[in-house]
């Protein structure tokens, strides 16, 4: 008797461990079932639908955590926020100094640190740099045009506008002061550093039917060559290897955005005939491939697909040039993919929906 008796005990004592561990270790993941409502259930690797709904509210540069637990962002209140990966766990961090006029984040790949974009009503803009170590935000000077992070996240590279009119390329710490001018210029450019920081890429901005080249400058001599010296290009993307870099031009032919390839190893360039967007698309970390966002349709007067679109997830192998399409849930569920980032194990993406700017996950894995 004392024998069954025991194993009811062992077996109640399990199924209070299954009912524990689903209502309170397993309450964050909040998956979107097509055609349904919200289901409580699926992390990366099971069974069941990948796509999840990490918000309900807007969201402006989201950005994995240097652990790859968490996801931050910002809201439209120009808040910072912490979420879980599969949300529900949504915390506010108030930071003084920031405002709603936020445009952009600029993220380093490490560190703590980081720079917002503001611009107010009047149309003035400003840089703020998030000083990590101070815990405050040090607005940088006027002159400074554009900015890009160096890969040791301490470090920032900046257009300066001179007093005189002249344009410089200077290399700086995180509020633009122990400086050092790495290139004069002929003008203001976007910037794109590699990830060995050994280059950067300079784009000029896109003119209607103009051709805007693409520079390349040596971080130690300061010397400035011409990559793309052809075509409207209208943006870069460089791999996590700083071996390859994906660009989009205008296609004289379509007048659409198109997506090359271009080999810093063997100087070779190639149409990957892909009509998309660099704001689609994101690299995987071995440098082996991309996915991105494919629209089923495009209008024919909105050249670089800035415009909110439907669009049909793939992974682009370079390897043998295949397109695997992901599955987000049914031809009936569109989302317009923007600002897509992936985890370090390639088992998660998140992306920015460009129609409401909410976010999801997709488990990949």
């Amino acid at each position: 008797m004392r024998r069954y008796v025991l194993f009811g005990v062992i077996l109640a004592a399990i199924l209070i461990g299954v009912v524990v561990y689903f209502f309170f270790l397993d309450s964050s993941n909040t998956v979107v079932t097509p055609g349904g409502n919200a289901a409580n259930t699926g992390l990366a690797g099971e069974s069941g639908p990948k796509l999840l709904s990490v918000t309900q509210t807007p969201v402006l540069s989201a950005v994995l955590s240097l652990d790859q637990t968490s996801i931050w962002y910002f809201g439209r209140d120009g808040q910072l926020y912490q979420n879980a990966l599969g949300g529900g766990g949504e915390q506010k961090f108030n930071l003084t100094g920031t405002n709603p006029a936020i445009q952009k984040v600029y993220w380093p790949s490490v560190g703590n640190n980081f720079i917002v974009w503001t611009k107010a009503p009047e149309g003035i803009g400003s840089y703020l740099s998030y000083v990590a170590a101070q815990q405050a935000f040090v607005t940088l000077p006027s002159n400074i045009q554009e900015v890009a992070w160096m890969p040791n996240g301490q470090q920032i590279l900046y257009v300066w506008r001179r007093g005189d009119g002249d344009w410089e390329l200077k290399l700086g710490n995180v509020t633009a002061e122990n400086y050092r001018t790495v290139a004069n210029l002929d003008g203001a450019y976007a910037l794109s550093v590699a990830g060995n920081g050994k280059f950067a890429l300079l784009k000029k901005a896109v003119s209607e039917g103009g051709t805007n080249k693409i520079l390349m400058v040596d971080m130690n001599s300061g010397k400035l060559s011409e990559l793309l010296d052809r075509g409207q290009n209208v943006d870069v993307a460089l791999s996590p290897d700083s071996n390859k870099l994906l660009f989009t031009r205008v296609s004289s032919d379509t007048k659409l955005s198109e997506l090359w390839l271009y080999n810093f190893e063997n100087q070779s360039f190639e149409n990957l005939n892909l009509p998309t967007a660099l704001s689609k698309v994101v690299w995987e970390n071995s440098s082996d491939g991309f996915y991105f966002g494919k629209p089923r349709s495009v209008s024919a007067n909105d050249s670089t697909i800035s415009s909110v679109t439907a669009d049909d997830l793939y992974l682009y192998r370079l390897s043998d040039k295949s397109k695997t399409r992901i599955d987000l849930g049914g031809e009936d569920k569109t989302f317009d993919i923007r600002d897509p980032i992936i985890d370090s194990g390639n088992s998660m993406l998140f992306f920015r929906d460009g129609k409401d700017n909410s976010l999801y996950r997709v488990n990949l894995k």
